[in-house]
């Protein structure tokens, strides 16, 4: 894989860790990115981001004041529905535990 798309998952990775209470600045998001050997410039990832707002279904919002930065704004499911679902799992019948304990753990138990 190149440089380039990874750069661009690595970013869209660490935004799904942001809300619009905890957002990130391109300076943070490219702090996080030398933890993954990349280095960037912040115009490169203010371009990076754009792009992944303006060309893929993710809700990426850059705050009001945009010294603060961007944030994930929307999600498939909200924590409160991923646990709901959890607990569904966890008392599903047809499961093993195993079974089970997988499923939990990819979805954040």
């Amino acid at each position: 894989m190149t440089s380039t798309k990874l750069k661009l998952l690595r970013i869209l990775e660490i935004l799904q860790t942001t809300d619009e209470d905890h957002p990130l600045t391109a300076k943070e998001i490219g702090e996080k990115l030398k933890l993954y050997s990349i280095e960037a410039e912040r115009k490169s990832i203010c371009r990076d981001i754009n792009l992944l707002k303006d060309n893929t279904q993710y809700d990426i919002e850059l705050c009001t004041d945009n010294k603060q930065g961007y944030y994930m704004a929307s999600r498939l499911f909200e924590d409160w529905e991923l646990k709901v679902l959890i607990d569904a799992i966890w008392g599903a019948k047809f499961l093993t535990k195993d079974n089970t304990e997988k499923i939990a753990e990819k979805y954040g138990k």
